[in-house]
């Protein structure tokens, strides 16, 4: 005999920067830098492409 029977479930997928294009942080410029040759130089980026999926299970 068996049991079994069908749960109802959630699945989601979430895409952050799909496309991977750059996203800079801000320049560098302090009152400390200024007139040095890094001034207002961007230096970082934030991370690229994110992907996060998702299972949920209703029981």
């Amino acid at each position: 005999m068996s049991c079994h029977r069908q749960l109802p479930r959630g699945l989601r997928a979430e895409f952050f920067n799909a496309l991977n294009r750059a996203n800079f942080r801000d320049p560098v410029g302090s009152a400390r830098l200024f007139g040095r040759p890094n001034f207002g130089v961007i230096t970082q980026t934030f991370p690229a492409r994110v992907i996060q999926l998702g299972l949920k299970l209703y029981y």
